[in-house]
């Protein structure tokens, strides 16, 4: 087995919400893909808010999606 040293700044490391110094390399995948599921969630949001997909009311949500099956 072989063991990997990564620098991390604190703030990085709190956002990550490591709780330990040494972690598999499995756990640390776990919280790197957990904050960067996070992060596309938060800029999928901005991007509907800006866009203003996010005042969609469910009616014009159905609208699109049966829109979109129809030219499929």
């Amino acid at each position: 087995m072989k063991t990997v040293n990564i620098t991390i700044p604190d703030n990085e490391f709190l956002k990550l919400g490591i709780d330990k110094t040494n972690l598999t390399f499995e756990e640390f995948y776990k919280k790197i893909s957990i904050m960067i599921a996070r992060d596309a969630i938060i800029r999928c949001r901005q991007i509907a808010k800006k866009t203003g997909l996010s005042d969609m009311t469910e009616k014009d949500i159905e609208k699109e999606i049966n829109e979109s099956r129809r030219n499929a």
